[in-house]
């Protein structure tokens, strides 16, 4: 055999191996009996060959599992980001999960026969008002700042740069957050400043139920003047505004028209009642084209009112009646002092405060004494009442956030004659409750299917 046709058949035979060696197959066996072959200098382009594919399956593969990786990390900043949005609306339902009592003493039933867990019900709750902004003070007062990205390195606001009050403040004020500020003041707890629950009512679902939303749109009246100018502002061209309003048609003929308008008003006998309309439409047979158009203004506060005729069967009954009534008073009304849990240590964060800024009181503490707040009172606490299918959401009728009562109305003859047995009680009372609605419920808060606002 010829030199050139032993190369060439051991040239195959190393380019087959290398072939093998990519394609995963076990050649071990092969390299151990054929060593010297493959390690002479005839074939090492092949073995470099081989080298310089590996490395660049080993780079395409690490390069794929970076992207991998960044891929999951949006993943979960969007999984994040959608948890996020999800947790801003308010959970609907009763106040943290909580359902009815067995306990008569936690949880007022009318009628106490038919009232079940599988009946359909209004489950009322109340809680304590949490003031709009109080989150936000609370977190301004806290701000901080982790610089580089260092938690060992945290600056408070007094101590920050403006790039990071800058980043702090966007971070703060970004959507979802501020969705979920809005509507976490009222997440409240069914329970006191001592952490006592407060009673929870139910009742049958009243008869004339029913919901309304309200949206305020207004009629406004833009003018040709007014339009070609509003558009050149709203675009940004401030310099073109008055550009367009020398090529209005019809501007200085109105301006003249304006002037005539003032002047006469002044005139004694006129009285001031000459409006614009008047004196172009009585001189000239024109007025000025209004170009009406409706705008959006707002969304209305949702109100709803309920009405509940109850007739005591027993004495127990009789008693509960009255129990439901006087809670709903109760938690209409304000209470007495400016002072709660939250609040009673205010007197020192004034000291701490006033210290920290450089005043010196300890030669006098009481010029900053704020006192029990006497002369103030707490606002009502808030109702949260859910419309319940037995021992859940009720699927079908409209929930509503926690609401202010801003009516409670006894009346102890609903029949038109006044009753009662033998120990006082009224043959029957009705009630009527009127509530508004503390927080706006907005499109994405709607759900075409299941519970929803």
């Amino acid at each position: 055999m010829s030199d050139f046709a032993r190369y060439r058949r051991e040239r195959a035979a190393v380019e087959a191996y290398y072939q093998d060696l990519r394609d995963g197959k076990d050649v071990s066996a092969w390299a151990a009996a054929n060593e010297k072959l493959l390690n002479s200098r005839d074939h090492l382009d092949l073995y470099a060959q081989y080298e310089g594919e590996k490395l660049e399956l080993q780079a395409a593969l690490i390069k794929h599992q970076e992207l991998l990786e960044k891929a999951l990390e949006l993943k979960a900043e969007q999984e994040a980001r959608a948890k996020k949005k999800a947790d801003a609306k308010l959970r609907i339902g009763p106040l943290e999960g909580h359902r009815p009592s067995p306990d008569k003493n936690l949880t007022f039933r009318y009628p106490a026969d038919t009232i079940t867990s599988e009946t359909d019900y209004v489950f009322f709750q109340f809680g304590k008002y949490q003031a709009p902004f109080s989150q936000d003070q609370e977190d301004l007062r806290n701000a901080s700042h982790e610089r580089n990205g260092k938690k060992d390195n945290v600056k408070e606001w007094s101590k920050m740069g403006e790039n990071e009050r800058e980043i702090w403040q966007q971070n703060y004020m970004n959507e979802a957050g501020a969705l979920t500020r809005y509507n976490s003041v009222n997440i409240m707890k069914p329970e006191n400043d001592e952490g006592k629950a407060y009673e929870s009512i139910m009742l049958p679902i009243p008869q004339d139920l029913g919901n309304e939303i309200g949206q305020v749109w207004q009629g406004k009246q833009w003018t040709a003047t007014g339009r070609a100018a509003t558009a050149a502002l709203g675009a940004g061209n401030f310099s073109d505004a008055g550009r367009v309003l020398k090529d209005i048609g019809g501007v200085s003929k109105a301006i003249q028209a304006s002037l005539t308008e003032m002047a006469l008003n002044v005139l004694p006998g006129v009285g001031g009642n000459i409006s614009f309309n008047d004196l172009t439409g009585a001189t000239q047979g024109i007025v000025i084209n209004p170009n009406a158009e409706l705008m959006y203004d707002s969304p209305e506060m949702r109100e709803i009112g309920m009405v509940f005729k109850m007739v005591p069967k027993t004495p127990e009954e009789s008693k509960i009646i009255r129990r439901i009534c006087q809670a709903f008073r109760r938690h209409s009304m304000p209470m007495f002092g400016g002072v709660d849990a939250d609040a009673s240590h205010i007197n020192d964060k004034a000291t701490a405060l006033a210290t920290s800024i450089g005043m010196d009181i300890a030669s006098d503490k009481g010029k900053i004494e704020l006192g029990n707040l006497s002369n103030f009172i707490r606002v009502p606490n808030l109702c949260k009442f859910t419309f319940m299918h037995g021992n859940q959401v009720h699927p079908y009728l409209v929930q509503f956030k926690p609401c202010a009562i801003n009516k409670v109305e006894v009346t102890y003859t609903p029949d038109g004659n006044y009753a009662t047995y033998g120990d006082g009680a009224p043959a029957a009372v009705e009630l009527r409750l009127n509530f508004m609605e503390t927080k706006t419920i907005f499109a994405d808060e709607i759900n075409y299917d299941g519970v929803s606002y």
